[in-house]
């Protein structure tokens, strides 16, 4: 299969800058920089997307697969995204990041 194939047309689905550029996709979409995740465990969930975090589905995704989230958990982990509450993010922040820890296939 090509690679133009594997990947998903982002152009649609993420709001352009000015320019119409993709910050982080459009370089390794051409080739001109590897892709790059912020995890191994990332890379099945942000492939498609050439190492960057998109869709809502992605976040959720990745809380359950770093952090042992159940999809109740990050589906409210994705609407406190949404809402930008400082306090019940850090909290979160918290939960997420003792989740990782204890989770036995994170590294």
């Amino acid at each position: 299969m090509s690679k133009a194939r594997r990947h998903h047309r982002i152009d649609r689905a993420v709001p352009a800058r000015p320019d119409g550029a993709h910050p982080g996709i459009c370089e390794s979409e051409k080739g001109i920089t590897p892709i790059k995740y912020l995890h191994p465990l990332l890379e099945d969930i942000c492939a498609d997307t050439y190492g960057v975090m998109i869709y809502q589905e992605q976040v959720m995704a990745a809380a359950s697969k770093l952090a042992g989230y159940s999809l109740a958990q990050a589906d409210l982990l994705r609407r406190l995204m949404g809402k930008k509450e400082k306090g019940k993010m850090a909290k979160e922040r918290r939960n997420f990041i003792e989740g990782c820890a204890t989770d036995k296939q994170n590294p």
